[in-house]
């Protein structure tokens, strides 16, 4: 298991800034694999996956897909809600109809 102190010393021993420390930790805090958040490099766009392991363009089209709304899958991420979850729940106001 990778921890965030064997990150920040692969992130010394490799010369990493502070900024790309923080930009790794990001990715990885996102469901990114640590070596491939190590390896894209900050201006490479990465695909955008669900839970399924489907791939996207980018987000704006995974939501479409799931037909969510981007500012209901972003709070949903904010309050901590899994991806699926996030992605596949209805809204109260649909569950009461």
């Amino acid at each position: 298991m990778t921890t965030n102190k064997s990150i920040r010393a692969r992130c010394l021993a490799e010369g990493k800034t502070l900024a790309e420390y923080n930009r790794i930790m990001k990715r990885i805090s996102r469901g990114m694999d640590v070596e491939d958040a190590f390896s894209l490099k900050s201006y490479q766009k990465a695909d955008t996956v669900d839970h399924k392991g489907e791939v996207y363009k980018n987000k704006n089209e995974m939501l479409e897909h799931y037909g969510i709304a981007s500012s209901t899958f972003r709070s949903r991420i904010d309050a901590k809600w899994s991806l699926e979850d996030a992605l596949t729940k209805s809204s109260n106001l649909e569950e009461t109809e």
